[in-house]
């Protein structure tokens, strides 16, 4: 990640910690990050590359801003289809939480990943996810 990237990403409301998942994995920032935020080098290898200043990757799969301003996931072989779209890194968080939920990480850690990422809603997300069903 250059310092251009940086600046863009940085105005876009991504906090320190998920730069720091970006440029070197989420291993760096937290354990329950190293499989869901692999450093993104399929991506800058890809023609999305183009489109969107990947954050990072999972397999085929990048999360990352587009030149519009908005974050995506999207899959490498259909980079003009994302999965999801938001304005909002907070969206980007949660959505990261909910999977690592499902991926059936500690509560404790969650709660970790959520407050290297400047996440506050993290109680009401929590409730949401263990409530009734």
């Amino acid at each position: 990640m250059n310092e251009a990237d940086r600046v863009r990403l940085t105005a876009n409301g991504v906090p320190p910690n998920a730069l720091r998942a970006a440029r070197d994995g989420g291993a760096a920032v937290h354990p329950a990050l190293a499989y869901r935020l692999g450093a993104p080098w399929k991506t800058a290898l890809s023609p999305a590359r183009a489109r969107l200043l990947p954050l990072w990757e999972c397999g085929t799969v990048v999360t990352g801003l587009r030149d519009d301003g908005m974050f995506v996931q999207v899959s490498l072989e259909l980079p003009d289809e994302p999965f999801w779209a938001t304005p909002s890194f907070d969206d980007v968080t949660e959505r990261l939480l909910v999977t690592l939920w499902e991926d059936d990480v500690e509560v404790v850690a969650l709660r970790e990943v959520a407050r290297l990422f400047q996440f506050r809603r993290i109680e009401p997300l929590l409730r949401r996810l263990d409530g009734p069903g």
